[in-house]
């Protein structure tokens, strides 16, 4: 396996992915991870920014994915960072008022670690958010995160997102694994 050093998106960096006026989830993005170094944070959404889009150019939904998200490590991965299943959010372009809620998953999220995967970070069901934007990396459906087989997380294992709100249920199954701290 390689290494990558920058950080990983399944979904896109200030753009939309989907079908943007759907009733329900109509579009999936995924992305596993079976081999090599990741040196960063891992994330089944998208990036609420890109250095390319001035404030008054990007979308009000940048790094928005309308529909489902999976994240899977296994294999002899190992990832140095955190795993999201949702998007990372970004405040570039809080001065408008309009982009304070960026890289929202309108779906469902699915993390699963196993195999002999080493995660040196945390898992998260949901997206990574920016303090003082509720809505930011949210998830509108519900998360699902599964760890099993002969994997180790050292850092916990959350449901929800990191300062990202998961709007339906979370859902937390640990079928084996060692995870050095708590789950949520």
């Amino acid at each position: 396996g390689g290494t990558i050093n920058e950080a990983c998106f399944a979904g896109s960096a200030g753009a939309i992915v989907g079908d943007t006026g759907a009733t329900a989830d109509t579009s999936a993005v995924s992305l596993t991870i079976s081999g090599g170094t990741i040196n960063c944070n891992v994330y089944g959404g998208g990036y609420g920014y890109f250095s390319y889009l001035a404030t008054n150019i990007a979308s009000t939904r940048a790094g928005f994915i309308y529909g489902s998200t999976s994240v899977t490590v296994n294999g002899s991965a190992k990832v140095n960072g955190n795993v999201y299943g949702g998007g990372k959010g970004s405040d570039a372009y809080a001065s408008d008022s309009t982009k304070r809620s960026l890289a929202q998953v309108v779906g469902n999220t699915s993390v699963t670690v196993g195999g002999n995967a080493t995660v040196t970070g945390s898992v998260f069901g949901g997206g990574e958010g920016i303090s003082g934007y509720e809505d930011m990396a949210k998830v509108t459906g519900t998360s699902n995160v599964t760890i099993s087989d002969g994997c180790h997380i050292t850092g916990y294992v959350f449901g929800g997102g990191e300062l990202g709100k998961i709007s339906g249920n979370t859902n937390v199954t640990v079928n084996n694994g060692r995870i050095d701290n708590d789950v949520f």
